[in-house]
């Protein structure tokens, strides 16, 4: 049985304090409280803005709920989160990744207990019930992100149709590759992997799975790698009455930008479908080149974010073609 005092949430948060205060706000106002919540922040020296506002909001916060503030010695993500696992309280029995910008619903950690402990045995990982407030610029994230539209329209995707004759339910992996919806569930189900940005995990799973090294610290199909191989083993579930909204978004990418997330989307997915046999590396290539002229198409400019992202993918995919020509593993070439 759990109970909200064995849960800790952490989060690896930037030297700003906008998207993190949205975050603590909505813990501040959850209707049960957790045991404990871990912020890791980086290393910032003490007479810069950055830290005096965050020292601000410490003190705003450190009141309303069990606040630690950790500060990482190492830059970037993964460092500040390994930092905080290694701070989880010895009761903790439930670890919730929670990532900055995100607003949780009032009842959403209420909810999100009772439905763990409505399964018949502990599940995996639970995830919330992310809300997109605007499919449509979803859509356009498709080719370096999992943030796809809803589940009406994952249902109708072009992708899916284009690769298979049935639709198919919010968080499948198609034999291509191509993951359907998670997002804006109007029922709670079992998938086959899980978005990152706010999901609680059972202690001992993160204990013993980990990402693959990756080189580059972008997040992109970074959950998706790390969710799916628990999936076949364990069961993952999206919680619909735990909701969260996205109300921090991140800035918008350059040409270059894009171009390189791109190519680290085609790759990453490259090591997800080679490494399981269930998977069809033709289709996967073919549905890369179909997302890429989709987005050459759609662009409406040479320098645009949709025409980066198309020559990123590009040059993703022969990368992937020449390492199997070679044989070297897919691993080696995942940034």
């Amino acid at each position: 049985m759990l109970n909200s005092e064995n849960i800790t949430i952490i989060t690896a948060a930037s030297e700003t304090t906008e998207h993190l205060a949205v975050t603590l706000e909505s813990l501040a106002q959850q209707t049960v409280a957790v045991g404990s919540i871990l912020i890791a922040l980086p290393a910032l020296a003490e007479e810069s803005t950055e830290f005096q506002a965050l020292t601000q909001l410490a003190g705003s916060m450190e009141k309303r709920m069990p606040l630690t503030w950790l500060t990482a010695t190492e830059t970037g993500r993964r460092a500040r989160r390994s930092l905080a696992l290694a701070n989880v309280p010895q009761d903790a029995t439930v670890i919730m990744m929670l990532d900055e910008g995100i607003s949780l619903a009032p009842e959403a950690m209420a909810n999100l207990v009772y439905f763990w402990n409505s399964q018949t045995s502990p599940p995996a990982g639970v995830g919330c019930n992310l809300q997109v407030a605007s499919p449509t610029d979803q859509q356009e994230d498709d080719a370096i992100s999992q943030q796809h539209p809803g589940e009406k329209q994952e249902q109708s995707s072009g992708l899916s149709a284009l690769f298979s004759s049935a639709d198919h339910p919010p968080g499948k992996l198609l034999v291509n590759g191509y993951n359907t919806a998670l997002h804006n569930l109007s029922k709670s189900r079992r998938t086959e992997w899980l978005p990152g940005q706010a999901v609680a995990w059972r202690r001992d799973i993160l204990e013993s799975y980990a990402l693959p090294r990756l080189m580059n610290e972008t997040m992109s199909y970074e959950d998706l790698l790390f969710s799916y191989p628990i999936g076949r083993e364990e069961p993952l579930f999206i919680c619909a009455s735990a909701r969260a909204t996205q109300q921090a978004a991140a800035p918008p990418l350059n040409f270059e930008q894009a171009r390189e997330e791109g190519c680290i989307a085609v790759l990453r997915r490259n090591l997800l479908v080679s490494t399981y046999k269930n998977f069809s590396l033709p289709r996967f290539y073919a549905m890369i080149i179909t997302e890429s002229f989709k987005q050459i198409i759609t662009a409406a400019g040479p320098k645009t974010i949709q025409i980066g992202r198309a020559l990123g993918a590009f040059e993703g995919l022969s990368r992937c073609l020449k390492a199997r020509l070679l044989r070297r593993p897919p691993i080696s070439i995942c940034k």
